[in-house]
């Protein structure tokens, strides 16, 4: 029986599941009492991670919360590698919020410290 050879790309590729990329997808990296650390792009996805673009130049701390702008979404996260401003996410839990939570997390765009 043959074996077929991988690409390069499935050698690079440790995913467990694949990924679809978003287009300007914003959210926002918070700590554990919601306060906004900063603010981020999406750049892909999978159901329980994703890879991030933070717009600060800083280390994240392992654990943090992210928001995700478009889904309404809030999930506790770990960071499992940080790379300058980008950073890849596995989702932890997901957090339930109320519709005025959400809203209120969606208006503090811009609000991140930098």
């Amino acid at each position: 029986m043959a074996v077929e050879p991988q690409t390069a790309s499935a050698i690079r590729n440790k995913r467990s599941e694949p990924r679809w990329r978003t287009r300007l997808q914003s959210g926002k990296i918070l700590d554990s009492r919601n306060r906004v650390l900063t603010d981020c792009q999406v750049h892909d996805r999978s159901s329980h991670g994703a890879r991030l673009r933070i717009l600060v130049n800083a280390a994240l701390p392992s654990r943090c919360r992210f928001f995700d702008d478009v889904a309404k979404q809030l999930f506790d996260v770990q960071v499992a590698w940080q790379r300058g401003q980008d950073a890849g996410m596995k989702f932890v839990a997901q957090i339930h919020i109320s519709e005025a939570q959400s809203a209120a997390l969606g208006a503090k765009a811009g609000n991140a410290k930098g």
